[in-house]
């Protein structure tokens, strides 16, 4: 399965490994960074949401796809729309906004999360906070105001 992880895998043997039965090898072709946006499109819509999961984290995917899998049922791939560099700043304000605090956490943890964002998750759950904190692009001013507000509060460290 050496494929999986080449992006000089032709796309042709892509296309037809992506409408394998097999889960596994379907997830395979989704993380490949060679694997071709129509194919990655297909993928998106797989109905495993395993396959939908690992879709969402390939470097290569297409930000339409991030933008509609944002709204995806399932919360494990919201969670990786969340946390992908390439999400849209749109998108991540609107996971920000996701019922589940472990979205709002991996948008906290998104390398490419605005600042401004970040200062907002900072009045969010104490735990969606602590890890927008620890975001380097939280400005260091706002992240001593938020050490000092919250000293002995939450166990930050």
């Amino acid at each position: 399965m050496g494929w999986r992880w080449n992006p000089g895998t032709p796309p042709g043997v892509l296309r037809s490994l992506a409408r394998d039965p097999d889960r596994f090898v379907r997830r395979g072709v989704a993380v490949n960074p060679g694997t071709p946006s129509g194919v990655l499109r297909s993928l998106a819509c797989d109905p495993d949401e395993s396959v939908r999961r690992v879709t969402v984290l390939n470097p290569n995917v297409p930000l339409g796809i991030l933008e509609s899998m944002a709204n995806d049922p399932d919360v494990t791939v919201r969670c990786g729309v969340a946390v992908n560099p390439g999400t849209p700043p749109g998108t991540l304000y609107s996971l920000a906004r996701d019922p589940s605090i472990s979205v709002r956490r991996w948008v906290a943890k998104n390398p490419s999360v605005p600042p401004d964002l970040l200062e907002g998750l900072l009045r969010d759950d104490p735990r969606v906070a602590k890890t927008a904190a620890d975001n380097p692009n939280l400005p260091s001013a706002t992240r001593a105001m938020w050490q000092l507000a919250t000293q002995g509060t939450i166990g930050y460290r």
